[in-house]
């Protein structure tokens, strides 16, 4: 059993009966007590004393919550933060983000033998041995303990979104939390740099408009898929709209063009699919356009102007439009050609580039210098060979399946809009990294037990899961309170 009073129901107050659960607000206090200092002094231009104020202060909240018996509560904490250890981390540990995800989900799985059983029947234990394995061969080929050592958080990220998805109270708080702190980040910089999420201060380069974009898209189309239950607002059109508006004009600003893509790409899956989002989706573009067109209007809107001009004017070339990313996929298949069938081995990405755009005169991206390869399928197809692209496409393959028939079965866009989404987003990144990870861990959920269970509507479940635990992928009712 879960050895925790975290699994009973909230506050609760009802009128006619029925039980209304409430955010763990105290979750939110302590997030706000360690992100809001720490960005204030990144704001007036100390950014060293701001990372040491958030990894101090996120530290004594988690080992408090831990201590408390409160895993659940640490784990949702971590994810809430984020953004926040992202943006800070180079300033104190890079890893940071490994150890703390890595930590907080060994602890609760220590500590509760039923997260452990749920851990182990998601399939999640054998993409962790894959994921070390495949980082420490990084490592052993090139000396270099940072080679795909952000492979590891990929995996901590999805892992936590499946785990705390069985208390959707505690993941819907994480998921608020995450606003709170994208939030929190974008006024802090917003007087300085000319992309949101991104700017130099106090001469630290701090942030990247995609790890700031990433997120804000994946709030978007929760927000619409699915009449808004992981975020519980099944029962409340109107919050749904500003929620959809605000992260809107934020996602807007950060000019991520990456993360504008994941959010079309998602948003046209819940209009196509989700039928009871539908109008909500429709009316939330209206809005998005409304506020996006105020924002124009301010002295962000320049940039966004100009961002919008590099990516769509006929002026542009397709280096320009994509920064330079087109050389790779155009080096690509010349790489490909000279690769054997398991590639040049894990960690060699970065030399394989340097090696091979020094010879092609078409490429000006960084010609004959080690850099990273600005996509998952190249850089998993230089590294790995034709091996590793067909185990990689076969994957997602799966996923999309899986998916699939999980929306057939229960109506539920949102493992099909995870799918997609990290589908999109190796397009143009790695994906190697914490923010990805939530849109793999949301594809996850259409586990093949509870796809089983709803075709058997109405069945029993023969060993039914412990108090608080929810079975695997599974949404409130719809228009049932959470």
């Amino acid at each position: 059993m879960i050895a925790s009073t975290e699994d009973a129901p909230g506050p609760s107050s009802s009128r006619s009966g029925r039980r209304y659960v409430s955010l763990r607000r105290p979750l939110l206090w302590q997030l706000g007590a360690c992100v809001v200092p720490a960005m204030g002094l990144v704001a007036v231009g100390a950014p060293q004393m701001g990372a040491y104020l958030l990894f101090g202060a996120l530290g004594i909240a988690l080992v408090a919550n831990h201590a408390l018996g409160r895993q659940l509560s640490a784990l949702a904490l971590t994810v809430a933060a984020l953004p926040a250890i992202m943006l800070l981390r180079d300033l104190v540990l890079y890893n940071s983000v490994v150890i703390l995800l890595a930590g907080n989900i060994v602890l609760l799985l220590a500590r509760s033998p039923a997260h452990a059983a749920i851990f182990r029947r998601s399939g999640l234990p054998w993409i962790c041995y894959g994921a070390a394995l495949y980082w420490l061969l990084s490592f052993g080929a090139t000396g270099d303990y940072y080679a795909n050592l952000r492979l590891l958080e990929l995996v901590g990220s999805a892992a936590t979104v499946v785990l705390l998805s069985r208390h959707r109270v505690y993941l819907a708080t994480a998921l608020y939390g995450l606003l709170g702190s994208l939030a929190v980040i974008g006024a802090a910089l917003l007087p300085t740099g000319d992309r949101l999420g991104y700017a130099r201060i106090g001469g630290v380069l701090l942030g990247n408009p995609i790890a700031f974009g990433l997120p804000l898209a994946l709030l978007l189309v929760l927000a619409m898929a699915d009449d808004g239950r992981w975020l519980l607002l099944q029962r409340n059109a109107t919050l749904r709209l500003l929620v959809v508006s605000f992260v809107g004009v934020m996602l807007l600003l950060s000019t991520s063009r990456g993360s504008w893509l994941v959010a079309a790409a998602g948003v046209f899956a819940i209009v196509v699919l989700n039928r009871s989002s539908r109008r909500v989706a429709l009316a939330g573009l209206v809005a998005m356009t409304i506020g996006g067109a105020l924002a124009m209007q301010t002295s962000r809107g320049q940039d966004v102007s100009m961002w919008l001009d590099r990516t769509f004017s006929d002026d542009r070339s397709l280096g320009n439009r994509t920064s330079g990313r087109s050389d790779q996929w155009l080096l690509f298949p010349a790489v490909m050609a000279s690769a054997p069938p398991w590639g040049y081995g894990p960690g060699t990405g970065k030399l394989v580039y340097a090696r091979f755009s020094a010879l092609d005169p078409r490429i000006h991206l960084k010609p004959g210098m080690a850099f990273d390869w600005h996509s998952l399928y190249l850089q998993i197809g230089v590294e790995t060979g034709l091996v590793g692209i067909t185990v990689l496409l076969v994957g997602f393959a799966a996923l999309g399946w899986r998916g699939w028939r999980h929306w057939a079965a229960t109506g539920d866009v949102t493992p099909i809009v995870g799918t997609l989404g990290f589908f999109l987003i190796g397009l143009t990144v790695s994906g190697m990294d914490a923010a990805s990870g939530l849109y793999l861990g949301f594809a996850m959920l259409a586990g093949r037990a509870w796809t089983a269970r709803a075709r058997r509507r109405g069945a029993r479940r023969r060993r039914p899961l412990p108090r608080g635990v929810e079975p695997e992928g599974a949404l409130p009712a719809r228009g049932a309170a959470p």
